[in-house]
């Protein structure tokens, strides 16, 4: 653009001199085209003077459009790369199905750990009286008054409450659907939301509730439905 006014200021000199040499003859103009001549000179000059720096500006300013068009190609990059990490792990979350004993442990662990079979410790030492079965959704551990009851897996307390079935019961919420349940505790220590680790106390045998003696009341749960807990308990 700047060479193109360049040729145009030049052409347009070259024929207005053109024009001044044609009427030196007429000496009343003569004063006139000189001063028009010095104008259209300077013009000529400054164009000439100004054409690189112009030239230059030119320059910077495609190299600036180049710049932000290449940014603006590699922030599109990192925003597909997010996205395609999230699907991943959506995807992981998704089509994992995690089944006690079932799937391998993921690599790496997280703030829960993945369950598999054999990684649930007993919350209590003690003769399991009553399986799990269709009536039962638990095992039924005999237990001494005021006996320790230990959390099976780390985790967070979900819950902790009271009714007329299980008595005072606990919900330990352990990550990807998984949580165990403790129930006719006498005294509990626990809070909502306490993080625990594994054998952490958690409160102590009684039996409040609908109980026939001291004993807790241990279940599994997947997705809220209940587990047989022999096939994870270690």
């Amino acid at each position: 653009m700047v060479a193109l006014i360049y040729k145009v200021l030049s052409l347009f000199a070259l024929s207005f001199i053109s024009y001044v040499i044609l009427y030196t003859a007429n000496q009343k103009h003569i004063a006139k085209l000189l001063k028009i001549a010095t104008i259209v000179s300077i013009v000529s000059t400054v164009t000439i003077y100004f054409a690189p720096l112009l030239n230059r500006i030119d320059n910077d300013i495609v190299q600036g459009k180049q710049m932000i068009s290449a940014g603006e190609g590699v922030m599109q990059g990192i925003n597909n790369a997010q996205g395609q990490i999230q699907r991943a792990k959506s995807s992981i979350d998704d089509n994992a199905i995690i089944n006690f004993g079932a799937v391998p442990k993921l690599q790496g662990e997280s703030i829960f750990e993945i369950f598999s079979g054999g990684h649930l410790e007993y919350p209590l030492k003690g003769e399991i009286t009553q399986g799990y079965n269709d009536k039962n959704h638990g095992l039924d551990i005999a237990a001494t008054e005021g006996q320790p009851i230990k959390c099976a897996l780390k985790g967070f307390v979900k819950e902790v409450n009271k009714n007329d079935i299980y008595g005072n019961y606990v919900v330990i919420d352990h990550g990807r659907g998984f949580a165990t349940l403790y129930a006719h505790l006498g005294e509990v220590v626990v809070k909502q939301n306490q993080k625990l680790f594994t054998r952490d106390l958690i409160g102590y045998a009684s039996d409040t509730g609908n109980a026939r003696g001291v004993h807790l009341h241990f279940e599994v749960r997947y997705n809220n439905k209940t587990v047989d807990p022999l096939k994870y308990l270690k």
